[in-house]
């Protein structure tokens, strides 16, 4: 992983994602640009997230053991992928790797500037209940316990 200090790339990722509406302050300050190069491993499963991570470019794979590719992730303006905030309002590990599939950009926000500042937002939690939701719905967030929720609807 490579930490780019791009500030007009960080500029335009902010902008085009839209990522200040997700927040009632400004986090811009906190906001890193993480490049992570083909086939390097994002997350790695049974670890704690260091970040919050926005996906602004590239493709990933999810995945479930170190020999199955089950969904490929890309990076889409109409469709922000976030990666960690399960982890992040579960305290849990991930229960996946991520690989990239071709050289792929984050916004990254360190854990626990979100933890001390975003828990207290509504604007991000209410982002984050309509991001899960969303997940829920489209059937791509593969949580057991949110599944039968999702069957409950």
């Amino acid at each position: 992983m490579l930490k780019l200090h791009h500030e007009n790339s960080l500029r335009y990722y902010i902008e085009n994602y839209k990522i200040n509406n997700m927040f009632e302050i400004n986090l811009n300050s906190h906001m890193e640009l993480h490049c992570f190069n083909k086939n390097e491993l994002i997350v790695l499963k049974n670890t704690f997230p260091d970040y919050i991570y926005f996906f602004v470019e590239g493709s990933a794979v999810k995945l479930e053991s170190l020999y199955s590719n089950n969904d490929i992730i890309k990076a889409s303006i109409n469709n922000l992928n976030v990666v960690g905030s399960l982890e992040l309002f579960t305290q849990n590990k991930f229960e996946y790797s991520l690989r990239a599939l071709d050289e792929c950009i984050f916004i990254a926000i360190p854990l626990s500037i979100i933890k001390d500042v975003a828990f207290k937002d509504t604007t991000f939690l209410t982002y984050f209940c309509k991001n899960f939701a969303n997940s829920i719905y489209n059937n791509s967030l593969e949580v057991p316990f949110l599944n039968k929720e999702k069957d409950a609807i």
